[in-house]
């Protein structure tokens, strides 16, 4: 399992990323830890985002599934989460900025660590050691 956080200093606060397999029990041990209702750890996720009551953001990704969009699939919806306890307007400038910084600190971690499945990435080492 890896897990790190992304430091938001213009909002002032962290967002906890954690990757792991079957992320299912990962996910619905925290939401039974931080006691924001039952989560049905029968179905399989590819990622998931939460927000508690306590202004705490997490991403839970499965460590099969991380692929360009589903990293961004899952920052859009902790972005929304974001903006609206914040009482930010969820279009312009501020979604951006809070997409783009996130989508770089997740991908800086998941690039030093070679999780990222990514076709292309596969690709460019083929053809680059040709």
């Amino acid at each position: 399992m890896f897990k790190f956080q992304v430091n938001i200093p213009l909002y002032n606060f962290k967002c906890s990323i954690i990757i792991a397999d079957e992320i299912e029990k990962v996910i619905a041990r925290y939401m039974k830890r931080l006691k924001i209702g039952d989560f049905r750890d029968d179905e399989e996720y590819d990622g998931y985002a939460v927000f508690t009551p306590q202004a705490k953001y997490y991403l839970f990704y499965a460590i099969h599934s991380l692929t360009p969009n589903t990293i961004v699939h899952e920052i859009s919806h902790i972005v929304d989460y974001i903006l609206e306890h914040k009482d930010i307007e969820k279009t312009g400038e501020a979604r951006s900025y809070l997409t783009g910084y996130i989508s770089e600190k997740v991908f800086d971690f998941v690039l030093k660590n070679k999780l990222l499945i990514s076709p292309y990435l596969e690709y460019k080492q083929v053809h680059m050691a040709e």
